[in-house]
């Protein structure tokens, strides 16, 4: 969705209303299941749409889930999507200084930002803004687990956990231009 900033959701509140928008720090994509009950693993649209979004429990079990779509016209043969977390406050910490150079390798400079892990996703069909939520909507899901760490007494509250996901494809790819 290049053509608004990607706080602006597809869904409107109503005829000839505008767009919502939902608070910088969300995400329509990424969803988080704390454990120790957890919901059932999406694997559509839908079903992604359907699970409950958590807040990350430090010093617990948590899985989270991105939604990828593919906005372009061509199959993607394969979509890596690369999920990272960090402890943020304000300001929200830097990515290593050789992040994007050494991407999808780890970046030999120090940060704050660490890896959950990559998920590979076969065959992603088009799933852009014209089906998005619609009964063909082909995007996929990547689940990721991790154990996450009990939050630093160094740094102050309020501090959240974040995540940033990376969608990368070789018909696609990551770019440090």
């Amino acid at each position: 969705n290049t053509e608004q900033p990607t706080h602006v959701k597809f869904e409107s509140a109503g005829p000839c209303q505008p767009r919502e928008t939902i608070a910088p720090w969300q995400s329509v994509d990424i969803k988080v299941d704390a454990g120790p009950h957890f919901q059932t693993p999406p694997t559509t649209s839908a079903q992604f749409e359907a699970l409950t979004d958590e807040a990350v429990v430090a010093g617990e079990d948590n899985r989270a889930y991105v939604r990828i779509r593919n906005r372009g016209p061509v199959t993607a043969d394969r979509v890596d999507v690369k999920l990272l977390w960090a402890w943020t406050s304000i300001p929200t910490p830097m990515l290593a200084s050789d992040f994007w150079t050494s991407f999808p390798s780890t970046p030999s400079a120090s940060s704050d930002w660490q890896s959950i892990g990559t998920e590979t996703l076969l065959r992603l069909k088009y799933s852009g803004s014209s089906v998005a939520g619609s009964m063909i909507d082909d995007a996929q899901v990547a689940g990721f687990a991790w154990k996450m760490p009990p939050l630093p007494v160094s740094l102050s509250s309020p501090a959240t956990c974040s995540l940033l996901a990376i969608a990368d494809s070789p018909q696609d790819p990551v770019t440090n231009g």
